[in-house]
């Protein structure tokens, strides 16, 4: 899953370019929350399709690619909700956040009795 993005110069240079604590997930709903916190309209178009010839950011381990998937979204709870929620909720957030991707770790495992 990948997106495109079509932006205007003036919303980068106001909220500035993608965060690098995002190495490769989240940085771009981190970006898309700045823009609309600053106040630029976000349209999603669903229709549109890019084609992507050869690459592969992710061409990782199943397993790496979960825990990776894990901290960028630690990270950004961190950067945007932390500040906004109590301390119990946030803990609360984050704990279940680490406990959904324990568990999609352990479902990638077979038992082997």
């Amino acid at each position: 899953m990948a997106s495109c993005l079509l932006l205007r110069r003036r919303a980068l240079v106001e909220v500035g370019l993608f965060d690098e604590q995002f190495p490769i997930y989240f940085n771009d709903v981190d970006l898309a929350w700045r823009l609309h916190s600053a106040g630029w309209r976000l349209d999603y178009q669903p229709a549109a399709s890019i084609l992507h010839v050869g690459g592969g950011t992710t061409r990782l381990v199943r397993a790496r690619m979960v825990r990776e998937s894990r901290d960028s979204l630690l990270a950004f709870y961190a950067k945007h909700y932390r500040p906004r929620l109590h301390p119990a909720a946030y803990s609360l957030a984050t704990t279940a956040i680490r406990t959904a991707f324990a568990l999609r770790l352990g479902a990638n495992r077979v038992w082997r009795g």
